[in-house]
Formats: C-alpha cells, sequence, structure tokens
C-alpha cells in the first residue's frame, strides 16, 4: 500500500469495482489481512516482482485509484503464489495432495477469442484481458469512450459490459486489445504473450 493510501480507500474501490454486489464484511477482512498474507507469502517463497531498491512493484487495475497490486511475474501472479503453496502442501506428509479444480490458467474459446467465463477462477480473469488497457472494435472504435468517467480503468464489470453490449450490436465474435504504446509487453503479461502465441 502506497503512504497515501488506506484500507477505507481500499474498501471503497473494491465495492465499487463490485457494482456493490461484493460482501463487505468480507471485503474487509481480506483487505485487513492483505498487508500480512502479502509478508507471509513473500516469506513462504513467493518472488513479488520488485523496484531495483526492494520496494514492491505495486500496479493499479481496473476500478482502482491507487497502485496496490503486487504482482509476482507480472500477469503469472496466480501461477507463482499456486506452486509456492503446493509445494508447501506437498511437504506436509498428512496432506494428500490430488490433482484437479486449479488446473489451467485460461482456455481459449471456440472462436478463439478470451473471456473470464473460462477461466479456471476468478482470480484468473486478470490473465485473459489485462486491466486498464485500451480496448477496441474490429474498426478500431475505443469501446470505453463514454462508457464511464475512468475509461479503460473502469471496473472489470464495466468493461465486460461495454464489451459485451458492443460485440451484440456489431456481430464481432471478439475485440481488441491495444498495446502499441505499453513497453515491456512481455515482461508485465507473460501469460497473455504465451496465451496469445498459441492462438496466433
Amino acid at each position: 500500500m502506497t503512504l497515501d493510501d488506506s484500507s477505507a480507500n481500499h474498501l471503497s474501490d473494491t465495492l465499487t469495482a463490485g457494482c456493490n454486489l461484493s460482501d463487505e464484511a468480507a471485503a474487509r477482512v481480506t483487505i485487513d489481512a492483505a498487508q500480512s498474507v502479502l509478508r507471509w507469502l513473500a516469506r513462504v517463497g513467493v518472488g513479488f516482482d520488485r523496484y531495483p531498491d526492494g520496494r514492491l512493484h505495486l500496479g493499479r487495475e481496473g476500478g482502482h485509484h491507487w497502485h496496490r497490486i503486487a504482482h509476482a511475474g507480472g500477469d503469472a501472479t496466480r501461477v507463482a503464489v499456486s506452486a509456492v503453496l503446493v509445494a508447501a502442501v506437498r511437504a506436509q506428509r498428512h496432506v494428500e495432495f490430488r490433482r484437479g479444480g486449479f488446473g489451467a490458467t485460461c482456455s481459449s474459446t471456440p472462436q478463439g477469442t478470451r473471456s473470464p467465463k473460462y477461466c479456471a477462477n476468478a482470480g484468473a480473469a486478470s490473465v485473459c484481458w489485462p486491466p486498464g488497457r485500451p480496448t477496441h472494435d474490429r474498426v478500431g472504435r475505443p469501446l470505453m469512450h463514454g462508457v464511464h468517467p475512468r475509461g479503460d480503468l473502469a471496473p472489470r464489470v464495466v468493461v465486460a459490459r461495454a464489451i459485451t453490449l458492443r460485440l451484440r450490436e456489431s456481430g464481432d465474435d471478439h475485440a481488441l486489445l491495444d498495446a502499441t504504446r505499453l513497453g515491456g509487453w512481455a515482461a508485465h503479461f507473460p501469460q497473455s504473450v504465451c496465451i496469445a502465441s498459441r492462438t496466433a
């Protein structure tokens, strides 16, 4: 968390990003525990992205006003955290490990498009559609222009709704993500690059 951020700010952004459908009590517990859980995950081996001076490299995602999102390996955070937790579970003799349930990161739809509903869990939605990046239809019209004051940094549900409405109107089966101005794409979104290269 940055110095000008607070748990109250984080809660407000979380509830807004969830279109006020989130359970406020559950969100508050999660946010209040976030700092200690992050420190614990780092202690047990999750290699969070950091600046050269050791500070966490915090990102800002749709619906958030502050840079507060910690990543490990760019958009490979879920994979990095899962690997450490699975290794910890396997190290315990009294725990039986079985495959299933948490397997793939994100799969393609039959048309080769990306959709959070095809992801293994809600946390994988960012793998399928990186937040805060310009989206447009096949002829180049911005999808978020005039839809929300925060534009492409609107809450994900707002962006998803705008994409769905534009696809219905146009009859297209996909929207486009404009990453032309984003330097270091492969470093920040290695999972997305890997998925895109498999379907190109």
